[in-house]
């Protein structure tokens, strides 16, 4: 049971790594934290809800605000484990030797990741 459940807190965070940052970004405008409402509606419009919804909140909100929300979370996660979990997949925002980008896909310009600076 417990090797099912790393890998669906994996799945979970892959899913929500590559898809969150662009949307909050192109959505909110790039920043390393967002409030709870913006973190929902972007699980919501991206259809991620899941049991593993600490990872997204954790990425993006301060400790001290996850630590007041995570009570009320369906599974309860630690800070950083979800936060870890969460970077694990963080594809990096490349550039070629040229300036232009290297992957459309990556994290926008401006996100410089959960945590950065902390």
């Amino acid at each position: 049971m417990a090797l099912l459940t790393w890998f669906r807190k994996g799945r979970a965070a892959r899913r929500y790594a590559r898809a969150l940052p662009p949307w909050l970004a192109r959505s909110y405008g790039a920043s390393e934290h967002y409030s709870v409402g913006q973190i929902r509606a972007a699980i919501t419009a991206l259809g991620l809800d899941g049991p593993f919804v600490a990872i997204a909140y954790a990425a993006f909100m301060r400790r001290e605000e996850y630590d007041a929300l995570a009570a009320q979370l369906r599974t309860q996660l630690a800070y950083e484990e979800a936060r870890d979990l969460f970077l694990r997949f963080v594809r990096p925002h490349l550039r070629s030797a040229s300036g232009e980008p290297g992957d459309v896909h990556s994290v926008p310009d401006g996100w410089q990741g959960p945590g950065h600076g902390t």
